[in-house]
């Protein structure tokens, strides 16, 4: 398969994306001397998995339909594999002490058939089937079992949307956004009461909405057809102002987390804003000054490998903090700033000593190379996401 040009801007992104729900999860448990602004902004940061499912789409089209050879299923499925679970088995077995003693420890006799299906289905990544324990173990974990059905449906759907008219792809965009919402609207004229600004609640239906791998499909189909769209844009197209575009476009999300609080969980968590989230990916893909640079710089573009141990670390993380916290009396300064220190440098050294060595042994052994021939393997981590 032929090797495209790399996009590391778009790597750069996935950082900030992580960055934003690392900031939602501790503004649950914390930022309240933080200044209204940044509350709202991180109010809203659960919808940056949203902008993970599109990007994910849209990275695995460019990577794997970009050129005239042909998808081959197993090795995409092991090239995946070999991408998620090395770092999503290391952070159950780290959230695995706190969160089983917990569950135990507040478990009465009925609810122990729920302890097992999490513990049966989490270590697969099946967990998001199953509403009442999407949230078990490492709570973020549950994106991952949404994009395992993901990379399983991809190699079935994509090659098809790859074949539909730009026309077509264009109306398809809006098609798969109102599928996305269709959802969560039905739920709140259903529910009107059970409507949540705040967050997920005990509901089975909207456990069901906010985390079942169907629910979130439209928006990883929506990567795809962005993706079939950049592959079909004019070559004479102006970069520079595509760049101002996903800033535009940035700007736009931030104003609004700023301006309008309190919209429901529902519409923010499953797809409210993906039209804005393609503009920036959209833009950032295709623009080749200023902002390219300042998203592909070494230091960021790291950040951005390190986004994925910094997305599964981070929730075992700030519940072993608090719990510190409890215990010891730590400021909520001292306590915030460490957190965030703690985990930037955790994630780095996952990224570095677990996630990379992992994916590049696992990658040569798919291509039928001696573990020790890394040095030579290398050069497929720029093919494995």
């Amino acid at each position: 398969m032929a090797t495209r040009v790399e996009l590391p801007q778009l790597t750069g992104l996935r950082f900030l994306a992580a960055g934003s729900v690392v900031l939602f999860h501790l503004h649950r448990y914390s930022l309240g001397g933080a200044p209204e602004a940044v509350q709202r902004v991180a109010a809203y940061g659960n919808a940056a998995v949203g902008l993970f499912f599109i990007l994910s789409g849209f990275i695995l089209t460019y990577t794997y339909l970009g050129s005239e050879s042909p998808l081959e299923n197993r090795r995409f499925w092991f090239a995946r594999l070999a991408r998620i679970y090395p770092v999503y088995l290391l952070t159950l077995l780290i959230a695995a002490p706190v969160d089983i003693r917990s569950e135990l420890s507040t478990a009465s006799v009925h609810e122990l058939p729920k302890l097992l299906a999490s513990l049966l289905s989490t270590p697969i990544l099946m967990q998001a089937w199953i509403p009442q324990v999407a949230l078990s173990w490492n709570a973020p974990g549950w994106s991952l079992s949404a994009e395992a059905f993901f990379y399983a449906v991809f190699p079935f759907v994509a090659p098809r949307l790859m074949r539909v008219t730009v026309r077509a792809a264009t109306l398809d965009l809006v098609a798969l956004w109102v599928a996305a919402l269709a959802a969560p609207i039905a739920y709140g004229l259903v529910f009107p009461d059970r409507v949540s600004a705040a967050g997920p609640s005990s509901d089975p239906w909207l456990l069901l909405i906010a985390y079942n791998p169907l629910p979130r499909l439209p928006e990883f189909l929506f990567g795809i057809i962005l993706a079939r769209l950049y592959l079909a844009r004019p070559r004479g197209a102006t970069p520079a102002l595509n760049g101002m575009l996903s800033v535009a476009a940035l700007a736009v999300l931030v104003g609004l987390w700023i301006l309008v609080p309190n919209l429901p969980f529902l519409l923010v968590n499953n797809g409210l804003f993906d039209p804005l989230f393609a503009l920036v990916i959209y833009g950032l893909a295709t623009e080749t000054g200023l902002i390219a640079r300042v998203f592909s710089t070494r230091s960021i573009v790291f950040l951005g490998g390190a986004s994925y141990s910094l997305y599964l670390l981070h929730w075992p993380a700030l519940e072993a903090t608090f719990d510190l916290a409890h215990r010891t009396g730590l400021s909520q300064t001292v306590l915030e700033f460490g957190y965030a220190a703690g985990i930037m440098i955790a994630a780095c050294v996952i990224f570095r000593v677990v996630e990379q060595p992992a994916r590049i042994a696992l990658r040569a052994r798919l291509d039928g190379l001696r573990p020790a021939s890394f040095r030579s393997a290398r050069s497929m981590l720029h093919r494995a996401l």
